[in-house]
């Protein structure tokens, strides 16, 4: 049997015939720092009684990039030297949000040709037993660990451990830490049903295009949310049948949270239509997001095209349709769309009928476009309509988004923040945008 105490590895009790010759290599481990050691062994033989060993004796090392070591009883010892160099633990990203999987990190490599593997075989001379065959074998790659946050209930920080197991035979025989690092989660729970932990942050209201009255219609959406970090996100999924409206509560209650929302919406009497949360912040002061919708037996399908000035097609921008509405005298946003690869995006309006205007932007909430208000008119099918981003400043006019769309975002070619607002009621004439750096 082969066991490791403290920093020794002794092979213990191997029996190799009835005088009970025992083998004992002491295998020193030193670190130069909490990444790197090296581990030095040393063979000789002694038997149980510490006497002469009055046999001849062969212990023949097999190295993986062939070299061979022989020690025998004339030599008694021999050392071999090996190294592998352990990376420090870490994790793939430092903040995660509640329910997702961290995934830990340890990398080895070689330090000398020899690094891979040593295999060891005792024999005797005369009677020609063979002892154990005695393996030790770090791989040359990135060792991974993933395993779940578990249940949390708060913001909290958690230490992820990283060791190394030395193993001879199947089992373990000594652990050696290779560090930790910190895993901060965040706490995010979205919910329709809005208990007592819960704040409500955004309603859906279904309405109709035409008369801006209530209507009952299906809703399905799914939200992806951060905290600071796009890329550390959770989904949550949800739908809604036959309602006037539904509600998405957060928790925790004092929490802020960014979110992209794809929202479908409609049934067997309104058309489908699509309408998306871009880089959006959610909070526990309620947002209103007002879904119109259009009888199927109203609308008109076209094809939008979106293009930049040298007519070549935009993908994965965001159109927003806005309807002129004379009773309150305002633009209101009634559908989005997105554009796929060919730069095209299949929306439904109410064609010859009411002004509608549009404004394109990116998948980061920057308004790429804003165009003057007209009526939609279908000259030929299939009906198209093609806004060209002429890369000039859409912000020379001023234009109203409806109070359901508020953009902030930040411009880092230009350093410039952009503030687009909307008042359905059409009481404001000015805005002014309070800008604190944090330090």
């Amino acid at each position: 049997e082969v066991s490791i105490n403290g920093t020794s590895v002794l092979f213990v009790n191997a029996l190799l015939f009835r005088d009970g010759i025992r083998f004992s290599p002491d295998s020193n481990i030193t670190a130069n720092n909490i990444t790197t050691f090296l581990r030095e062994i040393t063979i000789g033989l002694v038997d149980n009684n510490v006497t002469n060993i009055d046999s001849k004796w062969n212990f023949t090392i097999f190295l993986e990039n062939g070299s061979i070591f022989n020690v025998n009883s004339t030599t008694l010892t021999q050392e071999v030297n090996f190294a592998y160099i352990i990376s420090n633990i870490t994790v793939d990203n430092p903040t995660i949000v509640e329910g997702q999987t961290i995934l830990a990190n340890a990398t080895v490599s070689k330090s000398t040709n020899n690094a891979e593997r040593i295999s060891m075989f005792f024999t005797h001379q005369s009677l020609n037993v063979t002892g154990k065959n005695i393996s030790v074998t770090p791989t040359i790659e990135r060792y991974s660990k993933s395993f779940s946050t578990g249940n949390v209930t708060e913001d909290t920080t958690v230490t992820v451990y990283g060791f190394i197991n030395i193993t001879f035979n199947d089992i373990t025989k000594q652990r050696i830490s290779i560090g930790n690092t910190s895993q901060f989660i965040n706490l995010i729970n979205i919910s329709t049903a809005c208990g007592d932990d819960f704040n409500l942050s955004l309603v859906l209201h279904n309405r109709d295009e035409q008369g801006q009255g209530d209507i009952r219609n299906n809703i399905d959406w799914v939200m992806d949310i951060w905290v600071n970090n796009k890329s550390n996100s959770k989904t949550f999924t949800f739908n809604a049948q036959q309602v006037f409206n539904t509600s998405v509560c957060i928790k925790p209650g004092n929490g802020t949270f960014q979110t992209d929302t794809i929202i479908e919406y409609g049934n067997s009497s309104y058309v489908d239509r699509n309408h998306f949360l871009i880089n959006a912040t959610i909070t526990a002061n309620t947002s209103n997001v007002f879904l119109y919708d259009l009888l199927d037996t109203e609308d008109t399908v076209f094809e939008v095209k979106v293009q930049d000035e040298f007519l070549v097609p935009q993908a994965n921008v965001f159109i927003t349709s806005q309807r002129y509405y004379i009773q309150n005298n305002s633009f209101l946003a009634v559908e989005m769309g997105r554009t796929g690869t060919s730069g095209l995006s299949t929306m439904k309006f109410e064609a010859d009928a009411p002004d509608y205007k549009f404004f394109v932007q990116n998948s980061e909430g920057r308004i790429l476009l804003s165009t003057s208000a007209s009526k939609i008119t279908c000259q030929e099918v299939p009906c198209n309509i093609v806004l060209t981003i002429d890369g000039t400043n859409p912000f020379g006019e001023t234009f109203r988004s409806g109070t359901e769309n508020t953009f902030l975002f930040f411009d880092n070619q230009t350093k410039i923040i952009h503030f687009a607002f909307s008042d359905n009621g059409g009481m404001i004439t000015t805005a002014r945008l309070l800008v604190e750096s944090e330090k």
